[in-house]
């Protein structure tokens, strides 16, 4: 799998090692650091997803996240997420937040930041961190947490049953 997948994140991320990676963002200032990390996690739920069905073979995953169809939008992917158990409810009701802040980027006329006051309501439902740009990453960064501690199991199942093929081959 590609660097920076799910696989990866579940194999060997820390905290620490992906809020330096959402931090290093910031140096192209808020819009970029909202859309490149919602990108992020967008693309982490659709992964999470993917995994936990069981009978979906490539061409019916195309189909469901194509942009018109069911899991085509970010709203979808949380909202599907949630209901398979990929993410906790305190997670999707934080991606909701942090989908909303993008969107409020997205959609802006003029240019703004995480200041501006048009991002006070979303904010408003996020921990005090010091910075709202430090709120918005550590928001970031509890997700990707959430979707660790609810996938480890498949992480682990996905590495024993490679394990097992190794073995079986070394074994031929």
């Amino acid at each position: 799998m590609a660097a920076g997948s799910l696989f990866e994140l579940g194999k060997q991320a820390s905290v620490s090692t992906l809020s330096e990676s959402l931090t290093h963002l910031n140096r192209r200032g808020h819009a970029a650091t909202a859309m490149m990390t919602t990108t992020r996690l967008e693309n982490w739920l659709k992964e999470a997803i993917v995994r936990l069905f069981t009978n979906s073979p490539r061409r019916l995953q195309d189909k469901l996240f194509e942009f018109k169809g069911p899991l085509g939008t970010f709203s979808a992917k949380i909202d599907m997420a949630y209901a398979v158990g990929a993410i906790s409810q305190d997670a999707h009701r934080t991606l909701h937040i942090l989908r909303d802040i993008r969107n409020a980027f997205a959609h802006a006329t003029d240019e703004m930041d995480f200041e501006d006051g048009a991002m006070d309501k979303h904010f408003a439902k996020l921990a005090e961190a010091g910075t709202r740009e430090l709120a918005f990453l550590e928001a970031a960064v509890s997700v990707i947490q959430s979707i660790k501690e609810k996938m480890e199991p498949i992480f682990l199942a996905d590495a024993l049953q490679k394990y097992a093929q190794k073995s079986r081959e070394k074994s031929r």
